[in-house]
């Protein structure tokens, strides 16, 4: 199993090239809930190598952009984006300002209608934010060297089919 190598490949949902290896498991059978009948045929049951990755930039926006695509178990999406650690400068106390910004895209697993809504890293309150939601694509994510981005993204909620009389 491996835990955190490079694997050079593009993402085949978003095109990015910076992919992260998080797990893989070789010889994996293809299926796992078929009852065989046999110890022979489980052991030459067909298999296949599992490969879990993590696409850190869903859209190319510049080197030092990181973002990350988290789906909760209730559909909402999470997408948490910033800007790498600047290079160290002249203040060893970590009060120098960072001016560095870069505005991104990202190509989300939503339906039409999800509603958009961006919070503040310190206190967990909805903010006003600048990105739009327009179907699958979330754009405008301004980045600031001195902020993160945090917004989630909740499908839009369907109504009960209505009974019929």
């Amino acid at each position: 199993m491996t835990r955190s190598a490079s694997v050079q490949s593009i993402c085949p949902s978003c095109g990015s090239d910076q992919v992260w290896l998080f797990y893989e498991a070789p010889g994996a059978p293809v299926n796992s809930v078929l009852l065989l009948s046999s110890r022979e045929q489980a052991l030459t049951f067909s298999t296949g190598d599992i490969r879990l990755a993590d696409a850190r930039a869903q859209v190319y926006a510049g080197g030092q952009t990181i973002v990350h695509v988290f789906e909760a178990r209730s559909g909402d999406v999470v997408v948490a984006a910033w800007l790498r650690s600047a290079v160290g400068g002249g203040d060893p106390g970590g009060r120098a300002g960072d001016p560095r910004e870069d505005t991104v895209a990202v190509r989300l697993p939503v339906g039409p209608g999800a509603e958009l809504t961006a919070f503040d890293v310190t206190t967990g309150d909805p903010v006003r934010t600048d990105a739009v939601l327009d179907g699958s694509l979330l754009s405008g994510i301004h980045l600031r060297g001195d902020s993160i981005f945090v917004a989630r993204i909740a499908p839009k909620a369907v109504s009960p089919p209505r009974q019929g009389r």
